[in-house]
């Protein structure tokens, strides 16, 4: 009796051993599991596992796991309990697992790749509300917060009503001048749900617009100009003349009168207003030193631009001919005569300023 046990168990275990794995299922209810997001972007390659519960196996059950998805998905790789799927456009697929004849499905959203972007007039004016121009793809709600570029370079986030205020993210308003980063940010709707921004410099400049009274140069309302301000008369000319320029030189001339060209300056009367007066002939009680350059615009023309505190002055004639010296001044009349390169022309200035043409 006990050598025909013996004989029988001998017996199955060579049938186990020539058919290979066998599944013996309890009386636990069979399940499958897929674990993995329920949500990705196109073009990502994502993994599911399937985790099987109430069954004993004898072997590599993994052996026995079966892939498919449905129109939309791909599958990319498979290996035993896991698989790999992508998808070329947004769409909703279903992943299925099956084992011994069970199925389970789990229904996949492929989201479009997340991004942000904006399309904003990077030169503006105060007191005025703007389009942002910022479009998203794939992203939740997006939160807009605002930091002030300080010269040293230093970004300090600014949340104050007073400065700046937004319509959704839609519009934005700005109440001070100054140059400001304008980051724009969302969660994707992907599974991952990461942190997307994207980011804009804006520069905050006052109006320039044409004086209607007589320019002095000892007026006592003058005041001074801030580097918002020149920033701002730098894209005006840039704009109106063709040149491009920055207020940067090591030659100072002495000066106390003019008559051509235009001047920019800026007094009390209007507090986020520079004027600027034309071919006016302007005389100073004092000398006055200022810093000056010699440049071409775009049709090869040579201008002259001065500039001190409070004061900057651009004219086709030279220095000779176009401004008295006294005391110790520079012999030299302009610096050499090449355009400066650099970066391209300023966008166009929004907000509804004048720009009557030179």
């Amino acid at each position: 009796m006990i050598a025909t046990i013996v004989a029988i168990f001998v017996a199955l275990a060579f049938v186990i051993a020539m058919q290979g794995p066998v599944i013996v299922p309890v009386a636990e209810k069979t399940s499958i599991i897929i674990d993995g997001p329920d949500s990705f972007e196109v073009g990502e390659k994502i993994k599911y596992t399937a985790t099987l519960t109430g069954v004993i196996c004898i072997g590599d059950i993994a052996q026995a796991l079966e892939w498919e998805v449905s129109r939309g998905g791909q599958i990319m790789s498979s290996d035993g309990d896991s698989v790999v799927v992508s998808a070329c456009s947004p769409t909703e697929f279903t992943v299925y697992a099956t084992f011994g004849g069970i199925t389970t499905s789990k229904v996949v959203k492929v989201y479009p790749r997340a991004s942000i972007g904006i399309e904003m007039d990077p030169w503006i004016h105060p007191n005025n509300w703007y389009f942002t121009g910022i479009d998203t793809v794939g992203v939740g709600n997006v939160n807009l917060r605002l930091y002030k570029v300080l010269e040293t370079g230093r970004k300090v986030e600014v949340d104050s009503s007073r400065i700046w205020e937004s319509y959704s993210h839609e519009e934005i308003i700005f109440y001070e001048c100054g140059n400001y980063l304008l980051v724009a940010e969302a969660r994707a709707l992907s599974g991952d749900n990461r942190l997307i921004q994207e980011e804009q410099l804006v520069t905050v400049t006052p109006y320039v617009q044409r004086g209607f009274h007589k320019f002095s140069w000892d007026n006592e309302d003058i005041v001074q100009l801030t580097p918002a301000d020149k920033v701002a008369i730098k894209t005006f000319i840039e704009e109106e003349i063709g040149i491009e320029f920055t207020f940067e030189s090591e030659k100072v001339k002495k000066v106390n009168s003019f008559s051509e060209g235009l001047i920019f300056y800026k007094d009390n009367s209007r507090d986020d207003t520079i004027l600027y007066q034309k071919d006016v002939k302007i005389i100073s009680g004092d000398i006055q030193e200022m810093s000056f350059i010699q440049i071409k615009d775009k049709t090869q023309r040579y201008w002259y631009i001065y500039w001190n505190d409070c004061v900057v002055s651009v004219s086709r004639n030279s220095a000779i001919s176009g401004f008295s010296y006294s005391g110790g001044g520079s012999s030299s009349s302009s610096s050499s005569g090449s355009s400066s390169g650099g970066n391209s022309p300023s966008p166009g200035i929004g907000g509804g300023s004048p720009s009557p043409s030179i």
